[in-house]
């Protein structure tokens, strides 16, 4: 064999993962002042959802990033697009005014 075809374990490189188990009280701040971003933004549910689903994608992780992407595609039908507002019967909104909706029974 050649040298230069055989490789040995002590002159291989090892890289340590870029995961952190435990963060520190400044990088959790970031992340909290990158949310603080995001929300300036004026996102829906939907978005947040898509984009912890975007994030999600970026995890070295497989195991996990599959794990969110599915709970997320599961589930991400069930969010609303905008919450539901209750308005005093009424209001008018867009010329029409609100009625008491009549319970059933």
């Amino acid at each position: 064999m050649n040298r230069n075809d055989e490789h040995d374990d002590k002159d291989a490189v090892y890289v340590q993962p870029n995961i952190e188990h435990e963060l520190s009280k400044e990088k959790r701040q970031e992340c909290r002042d990158i949310l603080l971003e995001i929300r300036n933004f004026g996102v829906n549910q939907r978005q947040i959802l898509f984009l912890i689903q975007l994030l999600a994608m970026e995890l070295e992780n497989r195991d996990v990033m599959q794990a969110i992407t599915k709970t997320i595609g599961e589930h991400r039908k069930e969010v609303p697009l905008a919450p539901k507002i209750a308005l005093p019967e009424g209001m008018e909104v867009s010329g029409k005014s609100v009625k008491k909706k009549l319970s059933k029974g």
